[in-house]
């Protein structure tokens, strides 16, 4: 007995080319004798016929065959395994072979099956550890430490670090009791030693933004002020967010009047939906609602500008009615430093009397204050100038910058 692995092995004799063509049911080949002697395998075509046999089917010759003699070596051939000898196909070593395949093909389906269920099972408990935590991260930014375990100096450094502006100077809130106004002027001290000889007016000179001014903001009150009167002591600062490169650290949009509630909102979703985090305050009044964009480092006051009104424009062809009456101005509010002035400056949040009544706060999408301050600030998520400038440059590509009012600076603040 000879056994060969290659295409196939037809009978070999002469009066076994009938049997050749008889199993074929498609056009097939023929081997010839001396296969079974060490020497090449000749292949030729055998006409189509029935497969009277029906044990055996062969594929179609390869489109490279010819009906005419070719030589192929073992080693190409790999369709199937037969056994032959003097040119007899052997039935009982067929079934043999036929029987041992399918035990081995039915014991690597099983193992197949058997992996399959470790894999799902695998899977099924990724997916499970990544809803959970999914629903343990904050949508932006990474987890944050608890309160407690925060020290006051990372408090501060974390504040000025978000809401940072121009430090070599600031502005403090004014109210006269008197007559029920009030503003905000830049804090400063007098020099009467140097009298301006045209105004007659002393030398104003300009005091810094420092830890202890942040402070007596946050505590709602300058212990220092010389005043008895306790709403003169009540400290609230500005900040003027124009630097005088004209780049800045943060974009606000401030928003008022009766649907000022669902337009910041609103805007601050459009800006979500581009992968940028807008922290929506309560402002100080109680009447609007400022929404901050925090940017990794100091960017041109044109891009920020920019940069909101692409996401204003955005929002209002979600929802048209927010208009220009709720929106009321970014800040900082100008592209460029105004000569001779400082450009508008916005109140900090988080002053302690204006949270008593529940204002000046950070809120959720529902307009919830976050009962974890400093842990929600510490999640937002910086952006950087080169998201800025996709943002902007797909949006002007597409004419969706809606050209924004810049306030005149004898409105100059906003609470």
């Amino acid at each position: 007995m000879n056994a060969l692995r290659f295409c196939a092995i037809l009978p070999l004799t002469k009066q076994d080319d009938w049997a050749a063509s008889q199993i074929a049911g498609h056009k097939c080949i023929a081997v010839t004798r001396n296969s079974l002697h060490g020497g090449p395998i000749h292949l030729r075509s055998v006409p189509k016929a029935a497969n009277p046999l029906g044990f055996l089917r062969l594929p179609t010759v390869p489109r490279h065959l010819t009906p005419e003699t070719r030589r192929l070596s073992l080693d190409n051939a790999s369709f199937c395994d037969m056994i032959c000898r003097k040119g007899q196909i052997l039935p009982g070593s067929l079934n043999k072979l036929n029987s041992e395949r399918i035990s081995a093909i039915t014991e690597r389906l099983r193992a197949l099956d058997s992996e399959r269920a470790i894999l799902l099972d695998e899977l099924s408990a990724l997916n499970k550890m990544r809803i959970q935590t999914a629903e343990s991260v904050p949508a932006f930014g990474p987890m944050v430490t608890p309160v407690s375990f925060v020290s006051n100096a990372d408090k501060l450094a974390l504040f000025r670090r978000l809401f940072r502006g121009r430090e070599d100077i600031y502005a403090i809130r004014w109210d006269d009791v008197k007559t029920g106004r009030c503003g905000y002027k830049p804090a400063c001290r007098y020099d009467y030693r140097n009298i301006d000889p045209v105004t007659g007016k002393p030398e104003r000179i300009f005091q810094p933004l420092n830890d202890i001014v942040i402070l007596n903001h946050l505590r709602g009150a300058d212990r220092t002020a010389r005043s008895s009167d306790l709403a003169a002591r009540d400290c609230v600062v500005g900040v003027y967010p124009l630097l005088q490169d004209e780049t800045c650290w943060f974009l606000a949009a401030d928003f008022d009047k009766q649907t000022w509630r669902q337009d910041a909102v609103a805007y601050s979703q459009t800006a979500r939906s581009y992968g940028v985090q807008a922290a929506v305050e309560r402002s100080r009044s109680g009447n609007g609602a400022h929404v901050w964009i925090f940017f990794d480092q100091p960017v041109q006051a044109t891009l920020a500008r920019k940069l909101g009104a692409s996401f204003l424009t955005q929002t209002m062809k979600v929802l048209p009615e927010i208009g220009l009456d709720s929106y009321d101005r970014f800040f900082p509010n100008q592209d460029t430093m105004p000569s001779g002035g400082f450009g508008n400056l916005i109140a900090l949040p988080l002053q302690r009397q204006a949270r008593r009544v529940g204002n000046s706060m950070f809120v959720d999408d529902s307009l919830v204050p976050y009962e974890d301050r400093i842990g929600y600030l510490a999640s937002v998520q910086l952006v950087n100038v080169e998201t800025a400038y996709g943002i902007v440059e797909e949006a002007q590509r597409q004419g969706d910058v809606l050209g924004v009012r810049q306030v005149s600076l004898d409105d100059e603040f906003d609470d």
